[in-house]
């Protein structure tokens, strides 16, 4: 949801090392980046976001309004690791 207003991005798949790194690039303009490593107790999957657009100061006025990256990325990192294990 952003402002109130349902959004849905397609997501197309820029780069896949396996066991390594996964690279999405979204419709709406951002580029996720899944790492994988192994730990000890299995593996350690790390998420980062960054916004890009062809409007100058739109993605930093998404972020501000709808978008705490720290936060949110634990938070779907969380959810992940839930699901993975249940």
């Amino acid at each position: 949801m952003f402002l109130l207003f349902h959004m849905e991005w397609v997501l197309t798949r820029e780069e896949y090392i396996p066991n390594k790194r996964i690279v999405d690039h979204a419709s709406a303009g951002g580029v996720w980046t899944y790492t994988f490593e192994p730990d000890a107790t299995g593996t350690t999957l790390a998420i980062a976001f960054g916004w890009s657009t062809k409007v100058p100061l739109v993605g930093q006025a998404i972020d501000r309004v709808s978008w705490d990256g720290d936060r949110d990325l634990d938070l779907m990192l969380a959810n992940l690791k839930k699901a993975i294990e249940t």
